[in-house]
């Protein structure tokens, strides 16, 4: 299993803090073979004492697309994102608004194209300091266990934000689970454009 080996917990941050590996993937020598790229994956949980774990039997490479501009609501929970949008409006106060427009959309796809798209990029790190300082017992790494999971929760609301704004399903309230539903008309409507 790659990740953290222990997937429950009990008392964490005391002397009697207790871990251990209850949770594990079974599979024959038969579908071995007709899996043989397979992998299991131990997943940060945020709310649970269990970590849950991932059995990915096609594990894929992903490859980037050429997009165009598109404004992102999630580059509203960034305090850049306004100072952006004003000085390219201000560097182009003698053109167009169409110029203007123009301008401002490739500024804020330049200055924030990496905040709406890889995260992946952004959460790994996360997961890979949550799993570092998972079995640390000393004041300093639980108090560093603790900003690293509020900084990845924060991601991951972004990541809900995100496709939120791709599925435009206004009737989804904030906080609502990230359902099969949820994907599927984002990317039924991705396939028509």
């Amino acid at each position: 299993m790659d990740g953290y080996q222990y997937t429950w917990e009990r008392s964490r941050g005391t002397v009697d803090w207790v871990e251990e590996r209850l949770d594990r993937a079974l599979a024959s020598s038969a579908w071995i073979s007709l899996f043989p790229k397979a992998r299991v994956l131990s997943l940060e949980a945020m709310c649970s004492d269990h970590l849950p774990i991932f059995l990915d039997p096609f594990p894929q490479t992903h490859y980037p697309r050429l997009k165009r501009f598109r404004f992102e609501k999630v580059w509203l929970r960034e305090q850049d994102c306004v100072e952006v949008v004003t000085k390219s409006w201000e560097l182009t106060a003698w053109l167009s608004i169409q110029s203007k427009l123009s301008f401002c959309g490739s500024e804020l796809m330049r200055w924030g194209s990496h905040l709406a798209c890889d995260f992946i990029k952004w959460l790994a790190p996360c997961k890979q300091k949550m799993g570092s300082l998972r079995g640390c017992r000393d004041q300093t790494s639980l108090a560093e266990f603790v900003e690293t999971r509020k900084r990845y929760n924060e991601l991951l609301h972004n990541h809900e934000v995100f496709w939120k704004q791709r599925s435009k399903s206004l009737w989804l309230k904030e906080g609502d689970m990230n359902s099969r539903y949820f994907h599927s008309i984002a990317f039924t409507r991705n396939e028509r454009i």
